[in-house]
């Protein structure tokens, strides 16, 4: 799996992702694929996950996901949060403005990057963290990584419960 668009970053000779992006013009249906790509996005984003938890950083790390089905834009962040459970969690839209006139959307896409880029920064420095000092203590231990490459299952989780 590869997603559309990548953005990672180099620990030592390893190379991870940071943000993914999936997107699907207007015009393509994606009728004769496998998996939608929001299962695919959830996917690549997982395996990135994966990826930045072998490295075992000492504190919460997480990746950004940004899911684009013309006119809106979804961003995702996935987290592990306990054995073999990830939590992949929307927590922005925006409409893609389509006019240059219409800049409440741009404004609102311009903050949405601004949050991303914080998440991913805090990410990063993790990272560089494990490749000067390694994690006596790791957040996560190895053995919650899920092996399963099946298609992920939706599951509502309501803040509260």
């Amino acid at each position: 799996m590869v997603p559309d668009f990548s953005v990672t970053t180099q620990i030592g000779s390893q190379e991870v992702s940071v943000l993914l992006l999936e997107g699907k013009l207007a015009k393509n249906r994606g009728y004769n694929q496998i998996w939608d790509d929001l299962s695919k996005l959830g996917q690549e984003m997982k395996l990135a996950l994966d990826a930045i938890l072998k490295l075992q950083p000492k504190s919460d790390v997480c990746v950004i996901g940004i899911h684009i089905h013309e006119p809106v834009a979804d961003f995702y962040t996935l987290k592990i949060h306990a054995e073999a459970t990830y939590v992949m969690r929307k927590f922005a839209t925006s409409y893609i403005p389509t006019e240059a006139m219409n800049t409440f959307p741009l404004v609102h896409l311009m903050e949405i990057f601004e949050h991303v880029r914080v998440k991913v920064q805090q990410t990063v420095e993790q990272l560089r963290q494990v490749k000067i000092h390694a994690s006596p203590d790791p957040k996560v231990p190895l053995s919650w990584l899920r092996p399963s490459f099946n298609k992920p299952k939706l599951q509502r989780i309501l803040d509260g419960q």
